[in-house]
């Protein structure tokens, strides 16, 4: 999978519980985008970064395999809502390997960070 296609189906799976931007657009942004995202979230944010890990390895079958992951940030800016159902969501649709939460305090807003499996499959010549 692709950051596209990770960030295609991260924007429809969250739409209900995704803030927007100041420029009306839904709050979803990828690390290494060109740009900065247009302002901070009036609700929930998501960010969506990859994490190469190692190099590809081979396996019994004659294939190489690497490990890859996507962290998924989910950022609530908005007290009276939680991400509880937004995590759920992701958990149900995607091989999750870790989820890690941390609630509001008085000096931090709520925010979740979700480690997605998405290995790399291929033959080798």
């Amino acid at each position: 999978m692709n950051v596209s296609e990770l960030n295609a189906r991260l924007r429809v799976l969250l739409s209900p519980e995704l803030g927007t931007y100041i420029n009306g657009t839904a709050s979803i942004w990828v690390y290494g985008s060109n740009s900065l995202p247009p302002s901070v979230s009036n609700g929930m944010e998501c960010l969506i970064k990859q994490i190469p890990l190692g190099y590809a390895r081979s396996s019994s079958s004659g294939q190489k395999y690497k490990p890859q992951e996507w962290e998924i940030i989910l950022k609530n800016y908005k007290k009276d809502n939680n991400i509880d159902r937004a995590i759920r969501k992701i958990e149900q649709s995607f091989p999750v390997s870790e989820v890690v939460h941390m609630p509001f305090t008085t000096e931090t807003i709520e925010q979740a960070r979700i480690r997605i499996k998405d290995p790399i499959f291929f033959r080798s010549l």
